[in-house]
């Protein structure tokens, strides 16, 4: 009973942050919840239903050499009504196995976009599902390196390296402007995501270049998912003042010198966004796109210039902006994941803005603004959750 009045506090609470770690890894929302102790309980919620049907067989879902096994499992069911009244099945299940053990490097893949070679992640499989995971500035694929591995045993994990980032080429005489990435990442999305319908992982930039494309694809879209994101316009008073004096900084004269000769950007901004300490591995991959100064390191420098800021512009940015939160505040029939960090980075303007979007589940973990580096596990299984029990489940209910 102190184990079910716990898991109930931390359900009501939606909040990662303060859990014991036997429990870090629940997630709520309406229509599904899923969650572990260690390995070995599963929970899942349909709340709002004031009379509990039982369902005396549910699957644990695995994937071995990318072929589907569904492992039935004898359930224990368990009534309790929490703040809208919900009923909790609590599930024990056998290990769905390790997560795939190839190395990082190992999935990656290059096909020529626009006379240019974009590099990306591709764990592959024959799966009718495809995900796809969009990094922001500064970072690159290696930023989902720890996310897209157990998302892999349901669906086709794509993440590309944005034109100029990461291992993609640096092409001449190129500004890196939203429509410069966008044309790129359009033409990569034709070539490589051969599914009708995609689902959308996005952070930072990778979120305003993958809310444009969904606004633009809406019938292509399956669900999205989102943290640290670029939701709509921004006025400057959203941004505490460090943040916004950096910005500044780069949207004005001095920007250029700041970007392209300063040898310490990158890491400052991987390493004032992350809580842990990362290893100088990690530091040295994340630096190894812009280790030549100048216009090598010219995608850094335009990204905060892309900026939808209020009464600055850019007037395309803030058009595209402007045009999907309107879409998203509105997209009932599509299943949304936000996460929330906390202390988090740009939360409190996300959290604030997409507070309408419907069809939208939330949830919050441990972080900055770089949350893939502090909390994988957590993201990893809320996606994981969202995806196999709100999204693509619904063909076996």
């Amino acid at each position: 009973m102190a184990i079910l009045r716990l898991l109930r506090q931390i359900l009501i609470d939606r909040n990662f942050v303060d859990a014991p770690t036997l429990l870090k890894d629940a997630i709520l929302q309406w229509d599904c919840i899923f969650s572990h102790i260690g390995r070995g309980l599963t929970l899942f919620v349909r709340p709002a239903q004031h009379t509990f049907e039982p369902r005396p067989k549910m699957f644990c879902v695995r994937y071995d050499n990318s072929q589907l096994t569904k492992i039935k499992h004898s359930i224990s069911q368990v009534k309790f009504m929490y703040n809208l009244g919900a009923c909790l099945l609590l599930c024990f299940y056998f290990s769905c196995g390790n997560v795939p053990t190839k190395r990082h490097e190992e999935y990656y893949k290059t096909i020529s976009v626009k006379s240019s070679t974009m590099s990306y992640i591709d764990t592959g499989g024959d799966f009718e599902n495809t995900v796809v995971f969009l990094h922001g500035n500064p970072a690159s694929s290696y930023l989902w390196r720890n996310i897209y591995p157990k998302i892999s045993y349901i669906a086709r994990c794509l993440a590309p390296d944005l034109i100029g980032m990461g291992r993609s080429d640096k092409v001449e005489d190129l500004m890196y402007t939203f429509d410069d990435h966008f044309q790129y990442l359009s033409e990569w999305m034709n070539k490589v995501v051969k599914t009708k319908k995609v689902t959308l992982v996005l952070h930072d930039w990778g979120s305003g270049l993958g809310f444009h494309w969904a606004n633009l694809h809406r019938d292509r879209v399956q669900s999205i998912i989102h943290f640290e994101s670029v939701t709509g316009p921004i006025v400057w008073g959203d941004y505490n003042e460090n943040a916004r004096r950096l910005l500044q900084t780069f949207r004005g004269p001095q920007g250029a010198i700041v970007a392209l000769q300063n040898d310490l950007l990158v890491e400052s901004i991987m390493t004032g966004g992350v809580l842990r300490k990362l290893t100088e591995e990690e530091i040295a991959e994340y630096n190894k796109p812009f280790i030549n100064p100048g216009e090598d390191r010219r995608p850094m420098l335009a990204w905060p210039r892309q900026l939808p800021i209020r009464g600055e512009g850019p007037n395309n940015t803030l058009a595209y902006a402007d045009s999907y939160q309107k879409w998203l505040s509105t997209s009932s029939y599509l299943p949304k994941l936000r996460i929330l960090a906390k202390p988090g980075g740009l939360s409190s303007i996300v959290e604030k803005q997409s507070e309408d979007w419907p069809n939208q589940m939330t949830v919050t973990v441990k972080g900055l603004h770089f949350i893939q580096e502090d909390s994988p596990e957590e993201i990893s299984d809320a996606i994981y959750c969202f995806l196999n029990l709100k999204v693509f489940s619904k063909r076996l209910s």
